[in-house]
């Protein structure tokens, strides 16, 4: 329920609002709820290298929501920004329930493509009333060009599922998170490679380093 159903709707919606190199960095603070959940409901114990490599991985977000630093534009810079950071973090916040759940389940059934085919199929139930809901003021459509783009980002999704999981079953929250959430890296790369969705801007490659180097501390905690 909590991600990737309802998190990812919230996620396309910032998406829309203040474009991926934002959207993904303030939704990868996921780390930092995670760790603040893990440690009295799992019992887990985060290392002083652990920690200082989330808040470098989440660093980012303070440069991404500047004003100038991406693709939002007049005349609702402002209020598009900030109704896109609050959903973009809502994400992260019910990305970070989400992963508690599934390290709890995943405790007592260790079965990780069992988790991640519940955890999908938990998701389509909860979607599946939203869309009939929104389907009754219209029917949802998209272009063909759209579908392709769409259907490919969601078969990788899928595939971070598969990879997630038994890094979950195998690691604390506290590390396997932080790691799962260096999104901000390679979304970077791609905006280099893809420029006509999104320019890189210089508070985006620096947030990208930090980001790499939170990355390094965690490998060490």
């Amino acid at each position: 329920m909590f991600a990737p159903a309802l998190a990812r709707l919230t996620y396309y919606e910032s998406l829309n609002l203040i474009g991926v190199a934002r959207a993904t960095m303030i939704s990868n603070t996921t780390p930092i709820f995670a760790a603040l959940l893990a440690i009295p409901v799992l019992g887990e114990h985060l290392t002083w290298k652990v920690g200082a490599g989330t808040v470098l991985v989440v660093a980012g977000v303070a440069l991404a929501i500047r004003q100038g630093a991406g693709p939002a534009s007049p005349p609702d810079t402002e209020r598009s920004l900030t109704t896109g950071a609050l959903l973009a973090l809502n994400t992260a916040v019910m990305a970070s329930v989400s992963f508690m759940l599934r390290k709890i389940g995943l405790r007592m059934h260790p079965d990780p493509v069992l988790g991640a085919a519940l955890t999908v199929t938990g998701s389509m139930v909860v979607l599946a009333p939203y869309i009939a809901a929104r389907w009754r003021h219209g029917p949802l459509r998209a272009t063909r060009g759209s579908l392709v783009w769409l259907i490919a980002g969601g078969l990788l999704t899928t595939g971070g599922f598969l990879a997630y999981y038994p890094a979950l079953s195998l690691g604390d929250v506290v590390i396997v998170t932080p790691l799962s959430n260096t999104t901000p890296l390679f979304a970077v790369a791609l905006l280099y490679a893809f420029r006509q969705v999104e320019r890189v801007t210089a508070h985006t490659a620096i947030g990208a380093a930090l980001a790499a180097a939170g990355v390094l501390l965690i490998f060490g905690g």
